[in-house]
């Protein structure tokens, strides 16, 4: 029985690695039709790395302030990890996401969460959820209020501005009424979570600058605020597939929109390399 079960599961894991493969070479055939690609090694090629480098700051800044953000939700369970720990985790973590996928980061990190700390399980899963979630509700925000702010031709627009209060009263409520051991996080970690996204969009800013984009800066910010929600997607290429159909639709520069994504695409991928140091040299539990 217990074969049969182990059986069952090797094959949905196949098959969804499968699906996720048919998924990235659709995305990327997709984009190919609608992109010159000469174009955007143009943009590479005159990028300015002083920008880049800058963009490379702020993200490698929304994630340690990322990481500050579960270790709210961790200590909230008398889980007490210190800071210095907590972010090279987080790092780590997110090379395993990365480059070391079939392992992940998120199971990386629970296995060393209760190997040190006899963490409990459920807690460990459910901090990471909320978490996710406290930066689902910021990103929320933050694309309504972009929404609002470039000429979106909608007369109605001005009444989503009454939606960010009702987002922020449904994330407090799912605290209170369902999480309730983890509600004294809620307030610093919705903070947090504003700060990140708002660092987020520091770094795709500093991005249409290293590519020489004086105009139309608000709107390219939005359609990548608005592909981040593809992010959640499990394949390769759906974040650039939704940056180059929404700038379509906005009818923006669609070799720009697949520059800034890749671009910021190689921001992460730098940013996770340095999660390989401990890699190789494991983290410590400190005493």
């Amino acid at each position: 029985m217990e074969k049969e079960i182990n059986k069952e599961g090797k094959g949905k894991k196949i098959a969804m690695n499968i699906l996720k493969l048919v998924l990235s070479v659709l995305a990327i055939y997709l984009i190919t039709k609608k992109v010159d690609f000469k174009e955007v090694v143009v943009h590479f090629k005159q990028m300015n790395y002083g920008y880049a480098m800058l963009a490379v700051f702020s993200f490698f800044i929304s994630k340690v302030i990322s990481a500050s953000r579960l270790n709210a939700y961790y200590r909230s369970q008398k889980i007490n990890l210190d800071e210095a720990s907590n972010t090279k985790l987080y790092f780590n973590s997110m090379f395993y996401n990365l480059f070391i996928p079939l392992v992940g980061g998120e199971a990386y990190k629970v296995m060393w969460m209760r190997k040190h700390y006899n963490a409990n399980y459920k807690s460990l899963i459910w901090s990471a959820l909320l978490d996710r979630g406290s930066g689902l509700v910021a990103l929320i925000i933050l694309t309504l209020v972009y929404f609002n702010l470039y000429d979106n031709g909608f007369t109605w627009s001005v009444f989503t501005w009454v939606l960010i209060p009702v987002v922020l009263l449904g994330s407090f409520l799912v605290h209170f009424l369902f999480f309730k051991s983890y509600k004294p996080a809620f307030k610093l970690t919705s903070f947090l979570s504003i700060l990140v996204q708002i660092l987020q969009v520091v770094t795709i800013f500093f991005l249409t600058k290293a590519i020489g984009l004086d105009d139309m800066i608000t709107e390219y910010i939005f359609i990548f605020l608005v592909s981040s929600f593809a992010y959640i997607l499990p394949f390769l290429g759906a974040r650039e597939l939704a940056f180059v159909y929404g700038a379509d639709y906005l009818q923006l520069d669609n070799e720009v929109s697949l520059t800034l994504s890749l671009l910021f695409y190689l921001v992460i991928a730098f940013n996770s390399l340095l999660g390989a140091v401990f890699f190789f040299i494991p983290i410590q539990k400190q005493t």
